[in-house]
């Protein structure tokens, strides 16, 4: 594998030109798995994804169990 520098920029790529594809393809392909994998969760029924945690987690504890109680009834 060669490494290729364009001088004074001092970008670095891995034997592809540094053009506009390879500039949004990365983004591209990063978003199309992050897609993929929310649904293919919803697809098997995982609905939390427990490794992020919840935006509910940076409410007071007063607020939460509010929000419990009144989700349960």
């Amino acid at each position: 594998m060669e490494i290729h520098t364009s001088g004074s920029e001092g970008s670095c790529s891995l034997g592809h030109p540094d053009n506009s594809v390879t500039r949004w393809l990365a983004p591209l392909w990063l978003s199309a798995n992050f897609i993929i994998y929310h649904f293919g969760n919803y697809l098997i029924g995982v609905h939390l994804c427990p490794c992020l945690g919840q935006l509910a987690d940076l409410l007071p504890p007063g607020v939460r169990a509010a929000m419990r109680q009144g989700m349960n009834g």
